[in-house]
Parts: C-alpha cells; structure tokens; sequence
C-alpha cells in the first residue's frame, strides 16, 4: 500500500469517526442560547405559531383577563414565568437532549392549558380596622363583626398558550450550528 493510499485511507477513518460520534460540547451553550431566545420571543410577541413539531399551535395566544384589564401582555405580568425558565442542553453519545422547563406550579396549566376546580366555600369578612397609628390592626367604631359570604363551586378554564416551543427557523439555526461544528 502506497503513502498516498493510507493516507486516504486514515482521513476516511478520521472523517467517519467525526461523523459517528461528534463531539459539541463546544457549541452546546450557542444552542442553549438559541433556544432561550426562542422562548423569550414567544412571551415577548405573545405567543409565536408554527407549522412544525414544535411549532407551538395553529394561533396567537388568546389575551388573558388581565392584560385585557390593565391593557398588558399575556404572561408577563410580573415576569416570574418567563424569568424561571431553564433550559439545559447535553450530549449523550450521538444524542443531543433539550430541556426545557420551568419550576413553577402554575407553569404546567399555562402551557397546557386545563381545568382549575374551585370547591365551595364560606368565609367570615370582618372590615374597618385601623391601619396607622398606635391601634394599628384593631377595630374602628361601628364594626360588625363577622359578615359571612357562601361561595359556590366554580371552574377557570385556562386556554393552552404553549411557550416552551421552537419555530422552524430556530431548528434550522441549531441545525446549522451543528453542521458547522461538525464541518471545522
């Protein structure tokens, strides 16, 4: 076998091995932040869809109540939800593995959409106590203690507005990051 024979011979080894197992441990944070900005342009246009798998439904979302009320953004009244997502990008072998997600309780139901059941309930509301001063906390004059209100068992239904998604353009850009890095 000739010099220029195995020489051929190991670039085909090598490009083959490049191929089988790609190492990007290098380009993982580019596609953590490809996927962050995604999400955060979701809330920002209030709710971004697609055609694709993760394209995140047909339509925008549907304005909440309360951005109705206080002429606001849907989910992002405070910016906790937004704020408390992670996202976390691996390698295992010649897999790449995305999550996304959020700790909070309510971020579930958000994406998702679903049901809240309300059970009925009786409260007693006592009124009039003094805000400032030295009585502080205790009752003005002309108190009645204890006003009773029943409250019936009622449903939310909290329409799906699914923020965790990815349009095709950012597959197409985590794609061409991969392809690049494999390429180098």
């Amino acid at each position: 076998m000739s010099e220029l024979e195995s020489s051929i011979d190991k670039f085909k080894e090598e490009l083959i091995k490049k191929f089988q197992s790609p190492n990007l441990s290098k380009i993982l944070p580019t596609i953590r932040n490809i996927v962050r900005s995604s999400i955060d342009q979701n809330f920002i246009s209030e709710g971004r869809f697609g055609e694709g798998l993760f394209g995140g439904g047909t339509q925008k979302w549907i304005k909440s109540q309360r951005a109705i009320k206080q002429k606001g953004q849907t989910l992002s009244d405070t910016g906790q939800l937004a704020s408390s997502i992670q996202v976390i990008v691996t390698q295992q072998g010649n897999s790449l593995n995305i999550i996304a997600g959020s700790n909070l309780p309510y971020a579930a139901i958000h994406n998702f959409g679903g049901t809240i059941h309300i059970p009925p309930r009786s409260r007693l509301y006592v009124q009039k106590r003094q805000t400032k001063g030295p009585n502080k906390g205790r009752f003005k004059k002309g108190t009645t203690f204890g006003k009773g209100s029943t409250t019936k068992a009622y449903t939310i239904n909290i329409p799906a507005r699914p923020y965790l998604v990815l349009q095709d353009e950012d597959i197409i850009a985590i794609l061409k990051k991969i392809g690049e890095e494999i390429l180098k």
